[in-house]
């Protein structure tokens, strides 16, 4: 899995982390 790929994802995670 190409790494902006795994930045976005962990940018995903933390936006719904903080946006339930």
């Amino acid at each position: 899995m190409p790494s902006y790929i795994s930045r976005t994802w962990t940018q995903l995670n933390e936006f719904r982390r903080s946006n339930p």
